[in-house]
C-alpha cells in the first residue's frame, strides 16, 4: 500500500485469510507477508504460528466462529486499512512547534502507575477522565491508553517504520516493546499488517497508517506491559454491540466496529533530547 491509499475487507474475509495461513496455504502470484511470517524460525528458536501469535490467531478463528454477523455466510463489518500521506519532514514539524499553543490544545494526561495516585496534572494540561484513567491493582491493569477505558478511544501504536516493530524474525508474539505486544493483542491488525506486504524482506504494513474496524480480543495488556504475560482471551470482546453504519465509502453504506480505532506512526523523538544536550 502506497501512502494516501486504502483498503478493506470483511470480517469474514480476514478470518479465511488467517484460517488459510495457519494451515500453512499461500496465495498464488503473491507473496503476502502473513504466511512467510508464520512459516519463519525467529531468534527465539520458535515460529510464531507455534507460539503467542499463534494462540492469537487461533482466539481470532474462536471469534469468528461464535460471530452472529456471520452466521448463514455473512461477511459481517468491514475492517479498512488506510494509509496516511507522507509525513512532513522532522526539521518542518519541530519549527511549526515553536509557534503552536499548548493551551489551546486541550490536552490532557492520565498519571498511570506513576506514583502519583489522586495527583493533579501541571497547567495547562488536564486529567483523563476516570472512565480511561485507573489504576492498576495489584494483579491486574487498570485503564490507559493501551487498555482503551474509553469508548471510541484510539490505540496508538508508537511504531518502528512498520507497523508492529522488529517482529519478523526476532519475535514470537509477547516479547520487546509495545507495538509488537499489540500486534498478538489485536490479531486483525496483525494479520492484514503482514498479509497487505510482500515487497520487502521483513514484510510489515508501513507507517503512519490507520486500521478501523479491527478489536482487542484479549485481556492483560496495558503500559506497563506488567500483566501482559496472562495474555487471556476477552469473553466481553465486541462482536457486534459496538458497530455503527459509515456512509460513503466509495458510495455505499457499511457497518464497522468503533470499539478500537488504530494508528501506528513512527516516534521521530528519539535522541532528542540528547541532541539539545550536545547544542547547550
Amino acid at each position: 500500500m502506497d501512502n494516501g491509499q486504502f483498503v478493506a475487507y470483511s470480517r469474514r474475509q480476514v478470518c479465511f485469510i488467517v484460517a488459510k495461513s495457519i494451515v500453512g496455504a499461500d496465495t498464488i502470484g503473491y507473496r503476502n507477508g502473513l504466511h512467510r511470517y508464520l512459516e519463519t524460525y525467529t531468534h527465539e528458536g520458535c515460529t510464531p504460528w507455534s507460539s503467542a501469535f499463534g494462540r492469537a490467531f487461533w482466539g481470532l478463528l474462536k471469534a469468528c466462529a461464535a460471530d452472529p454477523a456471520l452466521v448463514n455466510g455473512g461477511q459481517g463489518p468491514l475492517i479498512l486499512v488506510a494509509k496516511a500521506m507522507k509525513p512532513p519532514e522532522v526539521e518542518d514539524v519541530r519549527k511549526l512547534a515553536k509557534e503552536a499553543m499548548l493551551a489551546d490544545a486541550d490536552l490532557r494526561v492520565c498519571r498511570y502507575d506513576d506514583g502519583s495516585v489522586g495527583a493533579t496534572p501541571p497547567a495547562p494540561l488536564k486529567p483523563v477522565p476516570a472512565a480511561g484513567c485507573m489504576q492498576p491493582s495489584i494483579n491486574a491493569p487498570g485503564k490507559d491508553f493501551m487498555t482503551g477505558g474509553l469508548r471510541g478511544q484510539a490505540t496508538v501504536d508508537i511504531s518502528a517504520s512498520w507497523l508492529g516493530g522488529y517482529i519478523m524474525g526476532n519475535s514470537c508474539g509477547l516479547a520487546a516493546g509495545q507495538d509488537e505486544r499489540l500486534m498478538s493483542y489485536m490479531p486483525e491488525v496483525a494479520a492484514l499488517a503482514f498479509f497487505l506486504s510482500q515487497s520487502h524482506k521483513f514484510p510489515q504494513l508501513r507507517q503512519p497508517a490507520w486500521v478501523l474496524g479491527a478489536r482487542m480480543l484479549f485481556n492483560g495488556i496495558d503500559g506497563t506491559s506488567r500483566f501482559d504475560h496472562t495474555f487471556e482471551w476477552d469473553s466481553a470482546a465486541p462482536m457486534s454491540s459496538d458497530l455503527i453504519a459509515v456512509d460513503d465509502i466509495q458510495g455505499a453504506r457499511y457497518a464497522l466496529s468503533s470499539s478500537r480505532p488504530f494508528i501506528a506512526f513512527m516516534s521521530e523523538s528519539r535522541d532528542f533530547l540528547a541532541a539539545i544536550m550536545v547544542m547547550h
